[in-house]
C-alpha cells in the first residue's frame, strides 16, 4: 500500500498498522528511516516482517555513537 502522505495517515486512518524503522546513514552521516504499512489486523506479519529487516540490518556496521 503506497500513501500520498509521507507519514502515512490515510493508511492510519483507514486502520492498517504501520512500523518505522532505521535503514541506514546519508553520505552527511544523517538517519535514513522507512515506513512499512500492513493490512488491517496484519500486525503479526507487519512485526515479522519489521523483525526480518531489523535482523539483517544487525549485520552491517553500526555508527559511532555521538559524543555528548
Amino acid at each position: 500500500m503506497i500513501t500520498s502522505e509521507p507519514d502515512g495517515r490515510e493508511a492510519l486512518a483507514a486502520g492498517a498498522p504501520a512500523l518505522s524503522l532505521p535503514v541506514g546513514l546519508d553520505g552527511a552521516g544523517l538517519p535514513i528511516g522507512t515506513q512499512l504499512i500492513g493490512w488491517p489486523f496484519g500486525e503479526a506479519t507487519l512485526l515479522g516482517v519489521g523483525r526480518a529487516v531489523e535482523e539483517a540490518r544487525a549485520s552491517l556496521a553500526r555508527p559511532a555513537p555521538l559524543a555528548a
